[in-house]
């Protein structure tokens, strides 16, 4: 949940509630404005920072003129956690500006850094939220590159020791902050994603793995298209985008952040809709704590935030005018001005686009709602990259993975599958199933019938007109009989 969704969660539990629940919780003077407000957004950062949690706050005796006897409630074990957090940042703190002092011109920048960790540590625990929130709220950000090399490194080689505890302790985004996020190694392509990728002379294709705590989950079971594969590394390190376009269930939204996770990045996935408007994805101006104050939005946070992999998703669906204020940050290493502050995109940061077009708008009509793409946006993107449908056999080879089941069942379903595929080409049927819709049907099959695990799965999700077209490809090509023999 976010700050203002958790804040608006605890204004629901009442005046009395949420004043009790400050009282006991924070080491502040109850505010004389706006107190509620105030109040519970205080109580919010707490339970992000994993402090307490919205049941602590229900639990708190509601707020009365009487003295409430103090009764913090902290998770012990979060607290150690937290601490030891800090116990390893100052002693990281340390070893920042003995490097720092070394430096020149911008070293000042990572002396802060250290002494405003190193301070930090030296706060009680009653104290530390408010020490976070200063982090939070002002990151500070060392350009220098001789400085940040030499303390990421440093950092880097603690992380992996504590990484449990920042977990725990529910820290990531502070330590996050806290740090640079950088290249922490160079590998092959072959090392990395199992393809050799080299250049026209030969020499290997090397390719950039990062630290970020937040990337996603590598899935063992992905299955790489070198021809996707080299278009992706030919921007990395350059501020070119790509743009995704291909049929559902063609890997697009995986891939991103299938990539994202080999290589170590953050990832952010923004859902475009034709409501969408720049506010959403890029933030606006809001209150905060009787303050004026900009807020960035997802795609905006990506951005600006090193390494990561930002993909705008189904982004035809949206209005031109919306979009516009992409265009700027589409371009070669962008300063640019919005909302009233100036932002850059990070280094490392890569882009997608992706939807069921080409930048042309949708020629087939199974998309509806999406539209050309203004051409001063598609023309940011550097390649337009087509995304298809896997080979038989290859599909055959991720629906055993994935599914468990054995290849005859697996290749009995798909035979199926690329019978839809053809329908959908002659008109017959509107849209095929995606290979996902495949892998439901057969995990089905272990707790349903044949009839309902195919209904399930995939014939309830065709409209009415593709009925009888439908009927006829389960009776042709789905054999009760050979299912059950197999299963």
């Amino acid at each position: 949940m976010t700050e203002q969704q958790i804040t608006l969660k605890i204004l629901s539990f009442g005046t009395g509630k949420i004043l009790g629940a400050y009282r006991a919780f924070c080491s502040s003077e109850m505010p004389t404005a706006n107190a509620n407000a105030v109040c519970a957004k205080a109580l919010a950062r707490l339970v992000l920072a994993g402090l307490i949690t919205l049941d602590n706050i229900q639990a708190a005796p509601a707020y009365t003129p009487a003295p409430v006897a103090p009764a913090p409630a902290f998770d012990a074990s979060k607290l150690d956690a937290v601490a030891a957090v800090a116990n390893r940042s100052e002693e990281i703190a340390l070893e920042v500006r003995r490097i720092a002092a070394d430096a020149s011109g911008v070293a000042s920048n990572a002396v802060m850094l250290a002494n405003n960790m190193h301070e930090m540590t030296r706060s009680s625990l009653n104290h530390m939220q408010e020490r976070i929130d200063e982090f939070v709220q002002r990151p500070v950000v060392v350009d220098a590159s001789i400085v940040q090399s030499a303390v990421a490194s440093t950092i880097a080689k603690e992380f992996e020791a504590f990484k449990r505890i920042v977990v725990e302790a529910g820290a990531e985004s502070v330590v996050a902050d806290a740090t640079a996020v950088h290249v922490v190694e160079r590998r092959t392509a072959l090392e990395v994603f199992g393809i050799p990728v080299t250049y026209r002379d030969g020499s290997d294709v090397m390719v950039d793995i990062y630290n970020h705590p937040a990337a996603p989950s590598i899935d063992p079971h992905w299955v790489w298209s070198e021809k996707i594969l080299r278009a992706i590394l030919g921007v990395q390190g350059t501020y070119d985008n790509l743009f995704f376009g291909g049929a559902k269930g063609t890997g697009k939204s995986q891939t991103a952040e299938q990539f994202a996770a080999y290589t170590g990045r953050a990832y952010v996935r923004y859902q475009f809709t034709k409501y969408t408007t720049a506010m959403d994805f890029m933030g606006g101006k809001g209150m905060t704590e009787g303050s004026t104050v900009f807020e960035k939005g997802a795609v905006l946070s990506g951005l600006t935030t090193p390494s990561t992999v930002v993909l705008l998703d189904e982004i035809s669906m949206t209005d031109a005018g919306e979009l516009a204020v992409l265009n700027g940050f589409l371009e070669p290493n962008p300063v640019i001005s919005y909302g009233g502050e100036v932002h850059r995109r990070a280094a490392g940061v890569l882009v997608f686009g992706a939807d069921n077009t080409l930048t042309a708008g949708d020629e087939s009509g199974l998309y509806g709602g999406t539209r050309r793409l203004n051409t001063a946006t598609a023309e940011r993107f550097a390649s337009v990259i087509k995304f298809e449908h896997m080979p038989e056999a290859m599909e055959i080879d991720i629906v055993c993975r994935r599914t468990g089941c054995n290849k005859a069942l697996a290749k009995h379903v798909v035979k199926a599958l690329n019978a839809f595929r053809a329908k959908v080409e002659s008109g017959d049927i509107i849209d095929a199933p995606s290979i996902r819709q495949t892998m439901y049907f057969i995990k089905n099959l272990r707790l349903m019938i044949v009839e309902d695990a195919w209904a399930a799965a995939i014939g309830n999700r065709q409209p009415s007109e593709s009925a009888i077209a439908v009927a006829a490809i389960k009776t042709a090509c789905i054999s009760q009989e050979f299912i059950e023999k197999h299963l």
